[in-house]
């Protein structure tokens, strides 16, 4: 009996950790989605970030992935102002290079919210 309370308390966490997220649980964005940025705005923000001559970091297997957790041995960086201009909420989140592609991050979750090729 208590196997099943177990396994019926973990199923009913499970099932509340989206409703959570989409519910007003302070994050910034649903689990899974990204900024929705336009074609013009993830334009400005690889120019700002190359204009801000951030060396770029290897992560041996890890694919960047909207919705995936950042590992925490990544070094983040906050927005140029020129990409914020473009991007107003752009101020809550920084970002990595990693091989091709400028990865936002939101820094408080290590949530991956943008993968913008370049």
């Amino acid at each position: 009996m208590k196997v099943r309370s177990t396994a019926a308390a973990l199923l009913l966490c499970a099932s509340t950790i989206p409703a959570l997220a989409e519910a007003g649980s302070g994050l910034p964005f649903h689990i899974g989605e990204s900024l929705n940025l336009t074609p013009a705005q993830r334009a400005a923000i690889v120019k700002a970030v190359e204009a801000d001559k951030i060396q770029t970091t290897s992560t041996p297997q890890f694919a960047p992935v909207v919705g995936a957790e950042a590992p925490a041995s990544i070094p983040l960086h906050l927005l140029p102002e020129a990409a914020i201009a473009v991007v107003p909420s752009g101020d809550r989140y920084q970002y990595t290079l990693l091989a091709n592609d400028v990865v936002i991050v939101e820094p408080t979750t290590m949530r991956i919210v943008e993968v913008i090729k370049r």
